[in-house]
Protein backbone atom coordinates (compact mmCIF):
# COMPACT_ATOMS: atom_id res chain seq x y z
CA UNK A 1 0.00 0.00 0.00
CA UNK A 2 2.90 2.34 0.68
CA UNK A 3 4.17 1.95 -2.87
CA UNK A 4 0.74 2.82 -4.24
CA UNK A 5 0.55 5.98 -2.14
CA UNK A 6 4.06 6.99 -3.17
CA UNK A 7 3.25 6.57 -6.87
CA UNK A 8 -0.09 8.35 -6.31
CA UNK A 9 1.78 11.32 -4.84
CA UNK A 10 4.23 11.27 -7.76
CA UNK A 11 1.34 11.30 -10.23
CA UNK A 12 -0.11 14.35 -8.51
CA UNK A 13 3.29 16.07 -8.66
CA UNK A 14 3.55 15.26 -12.37
CA UNK A 15 0.13 16.74 -13.12
CA UNK A 16 0.39 19.78 -10.82
CA UNK A 17 2.22 22.06 -13.30
CA UNK A 18 -0.32 21.27 -16.03
CA UNK A 19 -3.23 21.98 -13.71
CA UNK A 20 -1.65 25.23 -12.51
CA UNK A 21 -1.03 26.49 -16.06
CA UNK A 22 -4.59 25.70 -17.13
CA UNK A 23 -5.99 27.32 -13.98
CA UNK A 24 -3.80 30.40 -14.45
CA UNK A 25 -4.89 30.75 -18.06
CA UNK A 26 -8.57 30.30 -17.16
CA UNK A 27 -8.59 32.72 -14.22
CA UNK A 28 -6.02 35.38 -15.16
CA UNK A 29 -5.87 35.49 -18.96
CA UNK A 30 -9.49 34.66 -19.84
CA UNK A 31 -10.89 36.07 -16.57
CA UNK A 32 -13.54 33.38 -16.47
CA UNK A 33 -14.61 31.38 -13.44
CA UNK A 34 -13.94 27.67 -13.46
CA UNK A 35 -17.25 26.00 -14.38
CA UNK A 36 -18.42 22.91 -12.45
CA UNK A 37 -15.50 22.75 -10.03
CA UNK A 38 -16.85 19.52 -8.51
CA UNK A 39 -16.80 17.72 -11.86
CA UNK A 40 -13.34 19.11 -12.55
CA UNK A 41 -11.99 17.79 -9.24
CA UNK A 42 -13.56 14.36 -9.76
CA UNK A 43 -12.16 14.22 -13.28
CA UNK A 44 -8.72 15.24 -12.05
CA UNK A 45 -8.82 12.52 -9.41
CA UNK A 46 -9.77 9.94 -12.04
CA UNK A 47 -6.91 11.11 -14.27
CA UNK A 48 -4.45 10.74 -11.38
CA UNK A 49 -5.74 7.24 -10.60
CA UNK A 50 -5.60 6.25 -14.28
CA UNK A 51 -2.07 7.61 -14.66
CA UNK A 52 -1.06 5.73 -11.54
CA UNK A 53 -2.39 2.42 -12.90
CA UNK A 54 -0.81 3.09 -16.29
CA UNK A 55 2.61 3.73 -14.79
CA UNK A 56 2.27 0.67 -12.56
CA UNK A 57 1.46 -1.45 -15.61
CA UNK A 58 4.48 -0.08 -17.46
CA UNK A 59 6.72 -0.93 -14.52
CA UNK A 60 5.38 -4.47 -14.35
CA UNK A 61 5.47 -5.17 -18.10
CA UNK A 62 8.41 -3.27 -19.53
CA UNK A 63 10.89 -2.43 -16.82
CA UNK A 64 12.92 -5.31 -15.36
Amino acid sequence: MGTFLKSFRESIQDLAPIILVIGFFQLIILRQPIPDIEKLLVGTLLVVIGLNFFMRGLEMALFP
